[in-house]
């Protein structure tokens, strides 16, 4: 192989994505950590028992600004 696609081939690999799955793409694990949320928002009893829904308001208020745009 020659120098240049021997160059051409490291490049390539080195542009591949990590084949760890168990990592974010900068390289920090994610197992035992979870996937956090942005926006944390817990649901309330009362909600359950009166049929509301605290998680989706969240996220709903939350992404109102954006779709104004």
């Amino acid at each position: 192989m020659s120098h240049n696609a021997a160059k051409r081939r490291r490049r390539f690999v080195e542009s591949l994505p990590s084949r760890n799955a168990d990592t974010f793409s900068d390289g920090r694990a994610w197992v035992g950590h979870g996937i956090q949320p942005d926006i944390k928002a817990a649901p309330a009893v009362a909600d359950l028992r009166g049929g509301g829904d605290t998680v989706l308001a969240a996220a709903l208020a939350a992404l109102k600004p954006q779709l104004k745009k």
